[in-house]
């Protein structure tokens, strides 16, 4: 039993999660198990009858209560290795951005308080990774399922007919591999006209079935036939800026239009994504849907040009004041988006405009 005590603490931090990703640690917990139990079985093997020779022998060795004091320290030793290796690979680092003694971020506490403004009476849609933070809603349903699981077909449409509101993370927390929930299904309703984005806070969404003309904020995207054009800045190489305007249309919402080049070929290269945000205002951020889930940048071959429109709200508990607009790309293939800073950024941000706030 003393053999078993290490690991035990393995198959116990194995069993707190249910990652599919096979780099994951998580996923080698049948093998991490494995030297213990070879381990363990080899000592209960060795319980023979002894003789007394033997018996003076053992006597001689350690005793049971230094044998259980090291097993126990072996344990602590695992347990702060599983708990860092988790922290910096699973959910990212403690110090970037800073966490509370529950490791929760300022971006966790906005996704947390964001999501209980969603209204509990009425059923929702989410992805794998938000759904467990909508668990005390009466109704829930899963809007998109990983590939691993065999689901009927129409199944995930039939969930989307079902619900009044779907949220989504346009930031993709967690870990990369959620590119394979929540892309598919932001595309699918950026295409899907039963439904319109009514709120976007720091790249979360909230689409609303049938949602009111004056809560709907339009996200539209083309492309444009236009060539030789002079590129006003260039995002490390890869994509231009062409033009860009922000307007304000009433209150706290404006409109923005930005005009893309691809400098190089990027169908064949990783997803990349463009975001706005309040130059120094944290938990700012606006994905740009458009060329994110509309037209995004795998079908941009070199000279495409593509013209995106969409129109975002400022938060209501921003101070009044003038804040200057930045916008960046981002490359897909960095895990981490959601952290913030220059993690995956292409280049520098560019200020393209300056906000009002009244």
């Amino acid at each position: 039993m003393v053999r078993l005590l290490p690991g035990l603490t393995v198959a116990g931090a194995a069993l707190l999660s249910s990652s599919p990703d096979g780099g994951s640690i998580r996923s080698a917990h049948y093998g991490l198990l494995v030297p213990f139990l070879i381990w363990a079985a080899a000592g209960a093997q060795s319980r023979k009858p002894r003789t007394a020779n033997q018996k003076a022998d053992i006597r001689q060795g350690l005793p049971l209560r230094l044998r259980v004091l090291a097993s126990g320290m072996l344990c602590v030793a695992i347990s702060g290795f599983l708990m860092l290796t988790l922290v910096q690979y699973e959910i990212g680092s403690t110090t970037e951005p800073p966490r509370d003694w529950m490791l929760r971020s300022e971006r966790d506490k906005l996704r947390d308080a964001w999501l209980r403004t969603v209204p509990p009476e009425v059923p929702v849609a989410a992805s794998l990774f938000l759904t467990p933070r909508l668990l005390q809603r009466e109704t829930i349903f899963l809007a998109r399922f990983p590939a691993f699981i065999a689901v009927p077909e129409g199944h995930e449409e039939r969930n989307l007919a079902q619900v009044q509101y779907v949220v989504a993370d346009a930031l993709f927390d967690y870990r990369l591999d959620q590119w394979g929930f929540e892309l598919p299904l932001i595309e699918r309703l950026l295409q899907n006209s039963d439904f319109d984005l009514i709120e976007q806070r720091d790249g979360l969404l909230l689409f609303a079935r049938e949602a009111l003309h004056h809560r709907a904020l339009p996200q539209q995207a083309r492309m444009l036939d236009r060539s030789s054009e002079i590129v006003q800045t260039s995002f490390d190489g890869q994509i231009g800026l062409l033009e860009s305007s922000v307007e304000r249309i009433a209150g706290r919402r404006y409109r923005a239009r930005f005009v893309w080049t691809a400098l190089h070929d990027q169908q064949q290269k990783p997803r990349l994504l463009a975001v706005s945000q309040l130059d120094g205002v944290a938990l700012s951020r606006i994905v740009h849907l458009p060329t994110l889930g509309l037209l995004p940048t795998t079908q941009w071959s070199q000279g495409t040009v593509v013209e995106e429109r969409f129109e975002f709200e400022v938060a209501a508990e921003l101070a009044p004041g003038s804040y200057p607009l930045v916008v960046a790309w981002y490359d897909s293939s960095v895990v981490g988006m959601a952290l913030g800073g220059t993690i995956g950024r292409l280049g520098e941000e560019l200020v393209v405009a300056t906000l009002a706030i009244e």
